[in-house]
C-alpha cells in the first residue's frame, strides 16, 4: 500500500510509480519465467522516511517542484548507493520468497563493465568509479547464481564480443542492435529451459 504520506503528493517517479514500489504483484503473478536486471541496483538510491521507516526511490526529483523537493530533504535519508552485499541480499531472499509459489526460473541481466570513454591502466584512488561497481555486481551475480541456480543473461560479455561502443547510447542503454543481441540470448536461455521452441516460433 503506498504511504498516504506519498499518494498525496502525486509525486513524477519516472519509470518507478509509486504504485510500482510498493506493489506485490511480483510476488503474485502466474508467470512462466521471471525476467530481471541489475540495473535498478546498481543506479537506484533509496530514501528513508525518518519517522515512519519506510523507503522508495524518488526517482526524477530534480524536475521536482521546490516544495516537494524541501519535503524530501526535510522527512527523508538518504541512504546512497546500493551496496552488492545487501544488492545480492536482497535478490536471494526475492528468489527465495517467489520459489515457494511458484517453479518458474529466473533470468537476470547482468550490466557491460566498459564504459564509453573510459581508459584506465591505473586504479589508485578508483574503487568507487562506476566500471568498478559494475564488476562487484556482475561477479556477485555470478555467485548467487551459483548459490540459487538461477540464469544469469552475461549483457557484458554478449557486448563485449560485439563491440560495446556500437551497441549502446550509453553506459546504461542499447541501441536497437544491442537489444537485439540481448534477446537472442535470452531466447536461448529460455530454448534451453524448455520455455520457447525457436521452430515453432519461427
Amino acid at each position: 500500500v503506498v504511504p498516504p504520506e506519498l499518494a498525496e503528493r502525486n509525486l513524477d517517479l519516472g519509470a518507478y510509480p509509486a504504485e510500482t514500489q510498493f506493489s506485490n504483484a511480483f510476488f503474485e503473478a502466474d508467470c512462466d519465467a521471471f525476467v530481471l536486471s541489475l540495473q535498478p541496483s546498481v543506479k537506484m538510491s533509496l530514501w528513508r522516511h525518518r519517522r515512519d521507516g519506510w523507503m522508495f526511490m524518488p526517482e526524477n526529483r530534480s524536475l521536482w517542484s521546490a516544495a516537494d523537493k524541501a519535503w524530501l530533504h526535510e522527512n527523508f535519508d538518504d541512504l546512497g548507493p546500493l551496496g552488492v552485499e545487501q544488492a545480492m541480499r536482497d535478490l536471494r531472499e526475492l528468489v527465495a520468497r517467489r520459489r515457494e509459489t511458484s517453479a518458474a526460473p529466473f533470468l537476470i541481466y547482468d550490466l557491460c563493465t566498459a564504459l564509453p570513454g573510459e581508459r584506465l591502466h591505473v586504479h589508485t584512488g578508483m574503487e568507487d568509479i562506476l566500471s568498478t561497481r559494475l564488476r562487484r555486481f556482475n561477479l556477485g551475480l555470478v555467485e548467487l547464481s551459483q548459490a540459487t541456480g538461477i540464469s544469469v543473461i552475461d549483457v557484458d560479455a554478449i557486448l563485449s564480443r560485439e563491440g560495446a561502443d556500437r551497441l549502446r547510447y550509453d553506459a546504461m542503454h542499447l541501441n536497437a542492435a544491442g537489444c537485439r543481441l540481448v534477446a537472442q540470448e535470452v531466447a536461448d536461455v529460455l530454448e534451453d529451459l524448455g520455455l520457447f521452441d525457436r521452430g515453432s516460433a519461427e
